[in-house]
């Protein structure tokens, strides 16, 4: 397991490109670099938000979008697709000071996290799925995902020409185990945000696992699993969906903070508290807290995340057993 925690005051805000195993597919490390490029431009979008007084949601939403729209990560244009090979996206938003929208299995928006903003503004709802979500997404004026990236669809029949030639029933077993291979599990994208003014934000993107059943939502959308904040912290979670919402990590990690626990070691809790249900190898989390602590966790191979705060940035690919910095 890897940990981290860096006081870093505010405002602040951090993100991920999603925990997984990247180093499985030959040529991972070009493809970890371009994860840090979008990630040092989803910290910069977000940290010039916060630094215009622009409320924490807004930050987490900027950096958010651009790792969507990266095609890099598995999320917005880059989004994993479906058994039938679909984009079907998840993200989820809340804050300090009431906010909390998310959307489910959605197929219409390019930046599923700025639909689940407008469900958390301008609707009674908490969460919004299906085609009800691309049909707000329509009414409301969003930008539509388009053509699904080359790399992506070539990923995608990969991945199903070989589950296919195993000549073995589908099992979400193998599918787990095929995802692993790849090197494309649980790359959902996130951000957390403290403002100037101690306010805190979370939010949190993906498509999904692959190959996944047509319809299937993980943890991403579901409060207090792939995101969560209250008055003390904001959580945003990556990896392995069900296994999250059975521990309901992004709140165990609050509530552990609730309980006199340090930032580091109610990390360290949230990921174990997930490995009792599935093992090593299926959890990311990044959070800060209203005090200005910032902390990075992940019990599988690699995760590319950063932060930015007033007097400088952080931006890595940590891996579990080898930590490596990347100067900036």
């Amino acid at each position: 397991m890897f940990s981290k925690v860096i006081m870093v005051g505010s405002p602040v805000i951090l993100v991920h490109g999603g925990a997984g195993r990247w180093t499985r597919r030959p040529g991972w490390e070009k493809r970890a670099e371009k994860a840090l490029e979008v990630i040092e431009r989803s910290l910069n979008a977000g940290y010039s938000a916060l630094t215009e007084n622009s409320p924490p949601h807004e930050a987490v939403v900027a950096a958010v979008k651009v790792l969507e729209d990266s095609g890099v990560l598995n999320a917005g244009s880059g989004s994993a697709l479906n058994l039938l090979g679909e984009a079907e996206m998840d993200a989820g938003l809340m804050t300090s000071y009431g906010l909390v929208g998310a959307v489910a299995a959605t197929r219409y928006p390019r930046n599923p996290v700025e639909l689940a903003l407008h469900v958390a503004l301008d609707t009674d709802h908490l969460l919004v799925a299906g085609k009800g979500a691309d049909r707000l997404a329509e009414v409301l004026g969003l930008q539509p995902r388009g053509e699904t990236p080359p790399h992506v669809r070539k990923r995608y029949e990969e991945m199903l020409a070989e589950l296919r030639m195993s000549g073995e029933a589908f099992r979400w077993r193998r599918l787990r185990r095929l995802a692993e291979k790849y090197g494309v599990a649980g790359d959902t994208v996130g951000a957390v945000a403290l403002s100037a003014d101690g306010r805190l934000a979370a939010a949190t993107s993906t498509g999904g696992i692959w190959l996944k059943l047509p319809g299937r939502v993980g943890d991403t959308p579901v409060i207090g699993a792939g995101f969560y904040a209250d008055e003390n912290v904001a959580v945003s979670a990556t990896g392995f969906g069900e296994i999250i919402m059975r521990a309901m990590a992004s709140l165990r990690l609050a509530e552990e903070l609730r309980r006199g626990a340090g930032l580091e070691e109610a990390c360290r809790q949230a990921v174990k508290a997930a490995e009792r249900f599935g093992g090593e190898g299926v959890i990311g989390l990044i959070a800060v807290t209203r005090w200005g602590e910032a902390c990075l966790a992940h019990d599988t191979e690699a995760m590319p995340s950063g932060a930015m705060w007033s007097e400088g940035r952080d931006v890595d690919v940590r891996l579990a057993s080898q930590f490596s910095k990347r100067s900036v």
